[in-house]
């Protein structure tokens, strides 16, 4: 069972100070991030209707990035097994960004 979880109210708040505000107005489709809990090796899909410059940016609780990929001019279907299982265990924010507009989802490295 995949379990995307939504940042609480006081993460999203936290995170907004520390990588500027997600206005949750970006349009995904088909997002997926598994597992979720995991040991820092999961995989991230999503497929995005709209050209635009694209950032896949993951922040741990205090805002720090710790993964950035840009890409240019992207649409389509993405998928990609991402790696950050050098980080200590905690909770990460998965910060999808085209453009102006932005979403959020939470992960757990355990």
């Amino acid at each position: 069972k995949v379990n995307i979880t939504e940042p609480s109210k006081e993460e999203i708040s936290l995170l907004n100070k520390q990588t500027g505000i997600s206005d949750n107005k970006l349009l995904i489709n088909k997002l997926n991030l598994y597992p979720n809990p995991n040991s820092g090796k999961f995989n991230l899909n999503f497929i995005l209707n709209t050209k635009g410059t694209t950032e896949i940016s993951i922040f741990n609780l205090e805002g720090k990035s710790v993964y950035t990929e840009k890409l240019t001019e992207f649409s389509g279907n993405y998928t990609k097994e991402i790696d950050i299982s050098a980080n200590p265990k905690g909770i990460y924010f998965v910060k999808i960004t085209q453009d102006e507009h932005s979403q959020v989802k939470k992960i757990v490295l355990d």
